[in-house]
Protein backbone atom coordinates (compact mmCIF):
# COMPACT_ATOMS: atom_id res chain seq x y z
CA UNK A 1 0.00 0.00 0.00
CA UNK A 2 1.15 3.40 -0.28
CA UNK A 3 2.19 4.26 3.22
CA UNK A 4 4.49 0.81 3.61
CA UNK A 5 1.81 -1.82 5.29
CA UNK A 6 0.13 -4.52 3.51
CA UNK A 7 -2.83 -6.38 5.66
CA UNK A 8 -2.75 -9.81 6.65
CA UNK A 9 -5.68 -11.94 7.96
CA UNK A 10 -5.14 -13.95 11.28
CA UNK A 11 -7.56 -16.43 11.99
CA UNK A 12 -8.14 -16.68 16.08
CA UNK A 13 -8.10 -20.08 16.78
CA UNK A 14 -8.87 -21.52 20.31
CA UNK A 15 -7.25 -24.92 19.28
CA UNK A 16 -3.55 -23.87 18.61
CA UNK A 17 -1.44 -23.33 21.08
CA UNK A 18 1.05 -21.88 19.32
CA UNK A 19 0.55 -18.85 16.97
CA UNK A 20 2.00 -19.85 13.84
CA UNK A 21 3.11 -18.13 10.37
CA UNK A 22 4.39 -19.14 7.44
CA UNK A 23 7.93 -18.08 6.46
CA UNK A 24 6.13 -16.11 3.92
CA UNK A 25 3.60 -14.45 5.75
CA UNK A 26 5.52 -11.45 7.15
CA UNK A 27 7.78 -10.34 4.25
CA UNK A 28 11.08 -7.82 5.52
CA UNK A 29 11.20 -9.91 8.73
CA UNK A 30 13.55 -11.60 10.27
CA UNK A 31 12.83 -15.18 11.23
CA UNK A 32 14.85 -15.67 14.80
CA UNK A 33 15.99 -19.06 16.43
CA UNK A 34 13.72 -19.67 19.10
CA UNK A 35 14.41 -22.28 22.04
CA UNK A 36 11.52 -24.39 20.16
CA UNK A 37 13.23 -24.33 16.91
CA UNK A 38 16.83 -25.13 18.05
CA UNK A 39 14.79 -27.94 20.23
CA UNK A 40 13.54 -29.30 17.05
CA UNK A 41 9.80 -28.88 18.20
CA UNK A 42 7.38 -30.40 15.61
CA UNK A 43 3.55 -29.75 15.73
CA UNK A 44 0.32 -31.57 14.60
CA UNK A 45 -1.08 -29.14 12.07
CA UNK A 46 -5.00 -29.65 11.88
CA UNK A 47 -5.10 -32.16 9.25
CA UNK A 48 -2.82 -34.26 11.47
CA UNK A 49 0.66 -33.40 9.17
CA UNK A 50 3.53 -32.64 11.49
CA UNK A 51 5.06 -29.59 10.72
CA UNK A 52 9.10 -28.31 12.19
CA UNK A 53 9.39 -25.40 14.19
CA UNK A 54 11.80 -22.95 12.10
CA UNK A 55 11.98 -20.50 14.71
CA UNK A 56 10.15 -16.99 15.83
CA UNK A 57 9.42 -13.69 13.86
CA UNK A 58 7.59 -10.50 15.33
CA UNK A 59 6.10 -7.99 12.92
CA UNK A 60 4.77 -5.07 14.24
CA UNK A 61 1.07 -3.65 13.17
CA UNK A 62 -1.84 -1.81 13.54
CA UNK A 63 -5.06 -3.12 13.96
CA UNK A 64 -8.61 -1.75 12.01
CA UNK A 65 -8.72 0.03 15.18
CA UNK A 66 -5.18 2.14 14.41
CA UNK A 67 -3.52 -0.06 17.93
CA UNK A 68 0.12 -0.77 16.87
CA UNK A 69 0.75 -4.14 18.44
CA UNK A 70 3.57 -6.83 18.20
CA UNK A 71 3.17 -10.39 18.57
CA UNK A 72 5.44 -13.43 17.90
CA UNK A 73 4.55 -16.31 15.46
CA UNK A 74 6.35 -19.71 15.39
CA UNK A 75 7.28 -20.02 11.50
CA UNK A 76 6.82 -23.55 10.12
CA UNK A 77 4.80 -24.91 7.09
CA UNK A 78 1.24 -23.65 7.55
CA UNK A 79 -1.04 -22.20 4.97
CA UNK A 80 -3.26 -19.47 7.35
CA UNK A 81 -1.43 -16.82 9.98
CA UNK A 82 -3.24 -18.59 13.42
CA UNK A 83 -3.30 -16.20 16.53
CA UNK A 84 -3.35 -18.67 19.18
CA UNK A 85 -6.62 -17.83 21.72
CA UNK A 86 -5.18 -19.19 25.17
CA UNK A 87 -1.66 -16.70 23.85
CA UNK A 88 -3.73 -13.71 23.60
CA UNK A 89 -5.42 -14.47 27.23
CA UNK A 90 -2.34 -15.19 29.22
CA UNK A 91 -1.42 -12.17 27.78
CA UNK A 92 -3.73 -9.77 29.87
CA UNK A 93 -6.76 -9.53 27.35
CA UNK A 94 -10.43 -11.04 27.07
CA UNK A 95 -12.00 -12.34 24.13
CA UNK A 96 -15.68 -12.01 23.51
CA UNK A 97 -16.86 -14.42 20.76
CA UNK A 98 -20.93 -13.39 19.38
CA UNK A 99 -22.68 -14.78 16.61
CA UNK A 100 -22.70 -13.41 13.07
CA UNK A 101 -24.15 -9.78 13.53
CA UNK A 102 -22.57 -9.56 17.33
CA UNK A 103 -19.77 -7.59 18.56
CA UNK A 104 -16.94 -10.06 18.94
CA UNK A 105 -13.59 -8.41 20.03
CA UNK A 106 -10.82 -9.26 21.56
CA UNK A 107 -10.22 -6.32 24.44
CA UNK A 108 -7.28 -5.51 26.36
CA UNK A 109 -8.09 -5.68 29.91
CA UNK A 110 -5.62 -2.95 31.42
CA UNK A 111 -6.48 -0.58 28.91
CA UNK A 112 -9.88 -1.20 27.93
CA UNK A 113 -8.87 -1.16 23.79
CA UNK A 114 -11.05 -3.52 21.81
CA UNK A 115 -10.02 -5.03 18.84
CA UNK A 116 -12.98 -5.90 16.53
CA UNK A 117 -13.40 -9.44 15.13
CA UNK A 118 -14.97 -10.90 12.09
CA UNK A 119 -16.96 -13.90 11.22
CA UNK A 120 -15.41 -15.18 7.57
CA UNK A 121 -16.56 -18.89 6.68
CA UNK A 122 -17.25 -19.53 10.17
CA UNK A 123 -13.91 -18.48 11.69
CA UNK A 124 -13.13 -15.81 13.67
CA UNK A 125 -10.69 -13.16 11.98
CA UNK A 126 -9.38 -9.95 12.35
CA UNK A 127 -6.69 -7.83 10.08
CA UNK A 128 -2.55 -7.29 10.76
CA UNK A 129 -1.89 -3.84 8.69
CA UNK A 130 2.07 -5.07 8.79
CA UNK A 131 4.48 -2.37 8.89
CA UNK A 132 7.44 -3.03 6.63
CA UNK A 133 10.59 -3.30 9.04
CA UNK A 134 12.80 -0.61 6.81
CA UNK A 135 10.29 1.98 7.98
CA UNK A 136 11.47 1.98 11.45
CA UNK A 137 15.23 1.67 10.46
CA UNK A 138 14.92 4.56 8.42
CA UNK A 139 13.12 6.40 11.41
CA UNK A 140 16.01 5.45 13.91
CA UNK A 141 18.33 6.43 11.86
CA UNK A 142 17.07 10.19 10.91
CA UNK A 143 19.08 12.31 13.72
Amino acid sequence: SHDGTYVVESTLDSGAAVSVASRQAFPGYDVVSSEASEAGVVYAAANGQLVQDEGTVEPVFYTDEGLVRSMGYAVTDVHKVLTSAAKVCNNGCRIVLEGKDGDSYILDKETGEKIALQQKDDVYVFNLHVVAPQRFQRQVCVP
